[in-house]
């Protein structure tokens, strides 16, 4: 066994090894293509160029993003915006260490190639051959072709790799045994398996990067290609609300309407470029669409290059240099690369897997079929570790609430008095805060009732943490609730969380609107600046220098005061950046806290209080007494604007933190003789407020600014 054991892992070294040097290769050759197209030298190639790079950076600091929202960790995120995610991935799958908050390893490392193909990979590649279909004979290298086509080949091998990782992995074989596991035993069946995935995923690539450049190329002045592939994902979000019954994602916490928004569009992105034979798995693409929207993507090709080329053709100047033959005849060949691929993966493949490319198999039909008959899980073993399981994904999901209600109300009491290895305090909290009121036992509603009594919202989402620890060490109910009818409990609980979702929705608009005046702000202030120094003057330099050094120096204190009080790396880091307020809403919507004992609560607070002293009210002044300094003709709109915009963003960000500072418990219960002047049940009552706070701190803010310009008014 243990031989076996370090055969499996030499073999995973190599194939990750193969898969790392792959990725590191892919990026070096679109380094060295954006140096290539600078050297050209033309308007379109030095466009290209900055485009690449440009592409290259947003395409990290997405990743970055996307793996520290997912919870892999600070480190991680760093790791992943100098390059280094692969390594660092393979080198936890090696040696079996988990990632971040425990997460499995191996579902990190298939994320991570997922992002790499459709935020890095796959827009390069499509910039690379728009780029290249428009130079002249001369001008195309085999540098050029090559990097195409090895970006075709490193997709391609990500994909395998990926595929060859989650299918093999013994948790999901067990744990969805209907679906993984078409991957052979035999070592030639499975070489030839991975062959035929090779050959396909770089066949339809390709074939669908000749097909696109074309079609953007040809219709560059005209929004032809920008509608095409709007209509398509609306197409395949719509197929994929039909067949599932909702377009929300299956996995809990990215089930949210902007959540499962970004999900539809990773999954229409990977399904025209590099469609993951993972894609066929009930909830994402699902075993009704996959072949057929597949097939759909090779034969609109032609159709998308005969489109590209007419509108090319009605232009003045033709830009697309290659002939229609030879475009025609490189679809066809990729097409059919992709199809034998295809048929040789289906042929070699376990036989019974071949069912899951083609059949009607919603994730909730599966997901019920799971919760009858399944018995293990990654959590435990028998019918009700599974059940445990099953219920950790999206709600929208679950199976029907009566036989969720049947399952946990006869058990419950036996589960409290002798918890499973499953029965955490985790489970109990997702329980009573997701499952719908009426499938809730008895005695977890009494204890809702009794958490939220006389609470505010404030205090709602801790009650939550206490009832799950509470019912995990076996804290019995209060009997304030014990007579009260399982009807009555059911209403109140309903009635509690429609309070809960308009009080979040109002303080999303009031955060989110508190964001935009923020960045509104920062973006006025840089553009304002470099209008000083487009005056070309020395008036105009004095400014932009003056405009700049003070948002430098001002992000440089705030930067400081982020890591002394303990906030951690990330935060100073987007402080640093001008990110901060972004993160802060980020924590505050999520129920995250950033890193140390500073709630998010209060970093937003300190932030905002940051933005106003060390940004914004320096900002106006100074703008006020550079433009009061100026030429009547050389004050421009943006320049007032600017000024106005400071000012408006003061007030807004201060009469936003008088509101949720007033509103919160901790302030009323404590400071109850200051705190309190907001009406809590009247949102009619606390806009007003919220409005003449706006008001009274613009008209003090404006004067101040105004005799600051103008030290003499008269």
């Amino acid at each position: 066994r243990t031989l076996q054991q370090e055969a499996l892992r030499e073999m995973n070294t190599g194939a990750m090894t193969g898969a790392v040097l792959l990725s590191y290769f892919d990026l070096g050759t679109t380094v060295a293509v954006g140096f290539t197209y600078l050297q050209i030298g033309t308007t379109s190639s030095i466009r290209g160029a900055y485009t690449t790079f440009g592409m290259l950076i947003g395409s990290l600091v997405l990743q970055a993003i996307m793996n520290w929202a997912t919870g892999q960790g600070v480190v991680a995120a760093v790791v992943t915006l100098f390059g280094g995610k692969p390594v660092f991935d393979a080198y936890h799958v090696i040696y079996d260490k988990p990632v971040g908050g425990g997460q499995n390893p191996v579902a990190v490392l298939s994320m991570t190639r997922a992002y790499e193909v459709c935020f890095d990979a796959l827009p390069q590649a499509v910039m690379q051959a728009i780029i290249l279909v428009q130079l002249a004979d001369d001008e195309r290298d085999y540098l050029l072709w090559g990097s195409i086509i090895f970006s075709a080949l490193s997709v391609s091998y990500l994909v395998a790799m990926a595929e060859v990782d989650i299918d093999t992995a013994s948790n999901y074989r067990r744990a969805f045994d209907q679906i993984h596991g078409y991957m052979p035993d035999s070592p030639s069946a499975r070489r030839a398996v991975v062959g035929g995935i090779l050959l396909c995923i770089s066949g339809f690539m390709l074939a669908k990067m000749a097909a696109l450049s074309v079609l953007f190329v040809g219709s560059s002045s005209s929004p032809v290609a920008a509608s095409w592939l709007l209509v398509e994902f609306v197409m395949l979000t719509a197929l994929r609300a039909g067949s599932e019954g909702t377009f929300r994602f299956q996995i809990a916490g990215a089930d949210t309407f902007l959540g499962s928004l970004i999900i539809d569009i990773v999954l229409y992105v990977l399904s025209i470029g590099a469609p993951f034979f993972l894609l066929r798995f009930p909830g994402y693409l699902g075993p009704s669409i996959y072949l057929l929207w597949c097939l759909y993507q090779l034969a609109v090709n032609p159709i998308m290059i005969a489109v590209g080329l007419q509108l090319d053709g009605r232009k003045e100047q033709v830009d697309i240099e290659l002939s229609e033959g030879l475009l025609l005849l490189a679809v066809a060949v990729a097409a059919f690369m992709a199809l034998v691929g295809f048929a040789v993966s289906i042929a070699f493949m376990n036989h019974g897997c071949r069912k899951t490319f083609l059949g009607r198999l919603s994730f909730r039909q599966y997901l019920a079929e799971l919760w009858e008959s399944r018995t293990w899980a990654p959590i435990g073993k028998g019918l009700d570790a599974s059940r445990a399981d099953l219920i950790s994904f999206s709600r929208f999901y679950w199976p029907p609430n009566d036989k969720v209600k049947a399952w946990l109300e006869p058990n419950w009491d036996g589960w409290v008095a002798a918890p499973p290895q499953w029965f955490t305090s985790s489970f109990v909290q997702q329980i009573a805060a997701g499952a719908p009121p009426e499938v809730l036992p008895i005695a977890v509603l009494q204890d809702l009732a009794e958490k939220h009594s006389g609470k505010g919202v404030g205090q709602e989402e801790s009650s939550t943490r206490q009832l799950s620890i509470g019912a995990s060490t076996r804290q019995p109910s209060s009997r304030q609730f014990a007579t009260t009818s399982r009807k009555e409990l059911v209403q109140m609980e309903e009635k509690r969380r429609a309070n809960r979702a308009f009080t979040h929705a109002k303080q999303l608009g009031i955060w989110a609107a508190a964001l935009v005046f923020s960045y509104v702000d920062l973006g006025t202030t840089v553009v304002v600046g470099r209008e000083y120094l487009s005056m070309g003057t020395a008036q105009g330099r004095h400014a932009a220098h003056m405009t700049f050094g003070m948002l430098g120096v001002s992000l440089g204190i705030q930067t400081m005061a982020t890591h002394w009080t303990g906030q951690g790396t990330l935060a100073s880091l987007a402080t640093m950046t001008g990110g901060k307020m972004l993160l802060d809403t980020f924590h505050i919507m999520t129920g995250r806290n950033p890193a140390g004992d500073v709630t998010s609560g209060t970093a937003l607070v300190g932030t905002r209080f940051m933005l106003v002293v060390l940004d914004s009210l320096p900002q106006s002044a100074a703008q006020m007494f550079l433009v009061a300094g100026l030429d009547d003709a050389n004050p421009s709109a943006l320049m007032l604007c600017s000024i106005v915009g400071c000012v408006l963003s003061i007030a807004f960000l201060v009469a936003t933190t008088e509101l949720d500072i007033d509103l919160s418990k901790h302030y009323r219960t404590n400071l109850g003789t200051v705190h309190g002047y907001y009406v809590e049940n009247s949102a009619t009552m606390q806009g007003l407020v919220l409005v003449g706070t706006v008001f009274f701190c613009d008209g003090v803010s404006r004067g101040k600014a105004y005799l600051t310009g103008n030290p003499h008014p008269c």
